[in-house]
């Protein structure tokens, strides 16, 4: 049987993964893409998006503000209040140059419908490049196929999940 790897990006640990308390997630998207080239300083604390548009940071409660910039130029601030045991989600679109936020506040243990990216490379360790056409599964319901990369993308309610990987050449792996 030949052998397969999974390679899951930092999309898959963030989005997968619950909101805990004190926690502001964000996710940068210009024309419906992820935004890699942008810094999100939050109360003073400067971060680079990853390349696949995230950003956390460790909040307490009160007021927040958000400063961005891209290669050094001004792309927009904003602010946002957190009260004890709630968690920030802030979607930010680019347009023309400047950040548009979208900020959603959950409770700490609150179940929400807020929506999370699964995505991450598929790739033999036989040949280092990737596997096209394996199923990936979140559940009997949700799934996709990888692309001729090894590539795969999913939505999913924000959560903890196990992955079921399927291909006719390699086998089933969970």
């Amino acid at each position: 049987m030949k052998s397969i790897r999974v390679l899951l990006g930092t999309v898959a640990t963030l989005s997968a993964a619950q909101l805990y308390a004190g926690e502001a997630v964000f996710y940068v998207t210009e024309d419906g893409a992820p935004v890699s080239d942008l810094a999100v300083s939050v109360d003073g604390k400067k971060k680079l998006v990853s390349k696949n548009g995230f950003v956390v940071f460790d909040v307490k409660d009160g007021e927040h503000l958000v400063e961005l910039s891209q290669f050094g130029e001004w792309a927009g601030e904003f602010d946002f209040t957190t009260a004890n045991d709630q968690n920030a989600e802030i979607q930010v679109e680019m347009i023309a140059g400047e950040a548009i936020p979208e900020v959603q506040l959950y409770n700490d243990g609150e179940a929400t419908a807020a929506l999370g990216q699964i995505s991450g490379y598929l790739t033999s360790e036989e040949t280092g490049g990737g596997v096209e056409g394996a199923r990936i599964s979140v559940s009997d319901t949700l799934s996709v196929v990888t692309d001729q990369d090894g590539f795969y993308q999913l939505e999913a309610p924000r959560g903890e999940y196990d992955l079921t990987i399927a291909h006719p050449s390699y086998g089933n792996r969970n």
